[in-house]
């Protein structure tokens, strides 16, 4: 998912209508590069042979200035990564350049198709298919390397026809946990945590709290883009099957993804735990509703822990782990690759911009980033060090989970996907449209899409 207003810094600009606006930007975004792209790769890209260079060049002896780019939610991180960099490199000076959110997409896309693109980009990887597939990006030097030290879901969007052109910083995880409030649960009598759907269902029926027809209490939310297209994918997965064919399209169709959709249908209108209320209202992310105390249990990922400490000053909430959807199977889920590094295949100065990828991907440097916008680490070692959960004690239970993440695939378009999920699902929901009948529908918009891209 592609997020704003994330990690310690950066609360000021968190607000509920992120997801919606900024899957509207994106998608805006994609459709606009694709013509970009072409017209700058018919004109430059393949009249150089369309090479895609893998060789690791020796740093150069003279002065070099990189131009770096980068989301501004991220600007202190940054700038320490930059600071750290010029005053152990003489010779390279990293210039570094932050933008918002919404005007970064665009920027990014105006910038490669006027062959005026910064030296390295921080990028997230859900972007990068229609970059690598074009030839903007070059091809990351012993590549084998950090693949080894990276989990599987956060370099897969990094990496285009088995090459890897990025590398990432987090585990972009939106599944696995809920975000609770513990007192809920023992003012109620209930055990804590919940170990199974079944105690998540009667335990939120439980904490659910009516005004009339109106929720002052949700006993289980889950109601944003994200988590109902996560949790719909997860509990296919987590019945053993797939959500994707052996020729690249969409399965929507298959009795496990019914019966994974028929489950989040039943969550509003069999056992009542939400309901779609707030869907209109952009001022407002589910995440905020529960941290106004307006839920019980709340399905959002880790990253919003630091929003509920910082934004919210609360201290009372906990992150429990979401159980399996199939009672003894893993608890399986699919992930996309989030925020990481590029290098432009139009730099002079390649050999200069390893050296500021490796330094960026050194342990200590990696693990400072995590720790300064609360988000999840890429690198397995920082990940499985105990020293890591110890600093940040509620994201242990995603932590934990990160065995369990799989890559969600090669969608192309992202926002596309969870966007006609989400829309498909409230349709379903006001019982416009069967599941299978709604489940139909997203799937085919969905491979109309995607063939649009490959063809």
């Amino acid at each position: 998912m592609i997020r704003c207003g994330r990690g310690l810094k950066m609360q000021k600009k968190h607000t509920a209508s992120c997801s919606s606006q900024l899957a509207r930007i994106a998608h805006t975004a994609f459709a606009t590069f694709a013509v970009v792209a072409m017209a700058l790769i018919v004109t430059s890209f393949a009249a150089a042979g369309g090479q895609t260079e893998v060789t690791k060049p020796a740093v150069p002896s003279g002065p070099v200035t990189l131009t770096w780019w980068g989301d501004s939610d991220f600007e202190d991180a940054n700038m320490q990564i930059a600071d750290g960099f010029n005053n152990a490199n003489q010779n390279i000076t990293i210039k570094y350049q932050g933008f918002p959110y919404d005007a970064y997409i665009p920027k990014l896309q105006a910038a490669f198709a006027a062959r005026q693109a910064p030296d390295a980009a921080q990028v997230f990887g859900s972007w990068m298919p229609n970059y690598e597939k074009n030839g903007l990006l070059a091809a990351i030097p012993n590549a084998q390397e950090y693949q080894n030290r990276f989990y599987a879901p956060t370099t897969a969007g990094y990496t285009y026809k088995g090459v890897l052109y990025g590398l990432p910083h987090e585990f972009n995880i939106e599944n696995g946990g809920v975000l609770t409030y513990p007192a809920m649960f023992k003012a109620k009598g209930l055990a804590y945590p919940p170990k199974s759907w079944d105690e998540i269902v009667k335990d939120g029926q439980a904490l659910t709290v009516m005004s009339g027809n109106l929720f002052k209490v949700r006993g289980f939310d889950f109601i944003n883009t994200d988590s109902v297209m996560f949790l719909f994918l997860a509990n296919i997965l987590q019945q053993g099957a797939t959500y994707w064919t052996s020729d690249g399209h969409v399965n929507f169709t298959s009795p496990q993804a019914v019966k994974a959709m028929q489950f989040e249908v039943d969550l509003i209108n069999k056992y009542h735990l939400t309901d779609l209320s707030e869907v209109a209202n952009t001022d407002i992310d589910s995440s905020d509703t529960f941290f106004k105390g307006g839920a019980a249990m709340s399905m959002r990922g880790p990253w919003v822990i630091a929003v509920g400490q910082q934004q919210y000053k609360l201290t009372d909430f906990g992150y429990a782990p979401l159980p399996s959807f199939v009672p003894g199977n893993p608890p399986s889920f699919a992930a996309e690759s989030g925020w990481g590094e590029v290098v432009a295949t139009q730099t002079k100065y390649k050999e200069a911009a390893w050296k500021f990828l490796d330094y960026m991907m050194s342990k200590p440097i990696e693990e400072q980033f995590n720790l300064a916008t609360y988000t999840v680490p890429a690198d397995k070692a920082i990940a499985q060090d105990p020293a890591f959960a110890e600093k940040v004690p509620l994201m242990k239970t995603s932590l934990n989970m990160l065995q369990y993440g799989r890559p969600l695939g090669l969608v192309w378009d992202r926002d596309f996907l969870s966007n006609a999920i989400y829309e498909g699902y409230q349709t379903m929901v006001a019982k416009k449209e069967t599941v299978e009948e709604g489940l139909k529908k997203i799937q085919d918009s969905v491979n109309t899409m995607i063939d649009q891209h490959t063809n």
